[in-house]
């Protein structure tokens, strides 16, 4: 469970429009023993601001040991503090990402 901005404090809260409404909750589940899907909901999203209720997900597929491959879809300003999307004259567009991982041990 995360925030995407920085809590302005309670002000706000009652109208849901304050610190809980940009709450983020990420959701997972293995699929198969090295595959795992991560979803990305922020359940009040919806009630303003111009941000998307589902911003992404992430599918890891562990294939060695040592070699992971990660594939992602989220909103472009997902991981920033921009206090509102449409406000700011954004336009909301998704990106998509592939990484490749490589873990060493000693």
């Amino acid at each position: 469970i995360t925030q995407t901005r920085e809590a302005g404090g309670l002000e706000s809260a009652a109208g849901l429009s304050g610190t809980f409404a940009d709450t983020q909750i990420e959701v997972g589940q293995y699929l198969a023993q090295d595959l795992f899907l991560a979803m990305v909901l922020r359940p009040l999203g919806g009630m303003g601001g111009g941000q998307a209720q589902i911003p992404g997900a992430r599918l890891e597929w562990r294939f060695t040991d040592t070699w992971t491959f990660e594939a992602f879809v989220e909103d472009r300003f997902g991981r920033e503090g921009v206090y509102s999307f449409g406000d700011a004259g954004l336009q909301l567009t998704r990106i998509f990402g592939l990484e490749l991982y490589r873990e060493w041990g000693y």
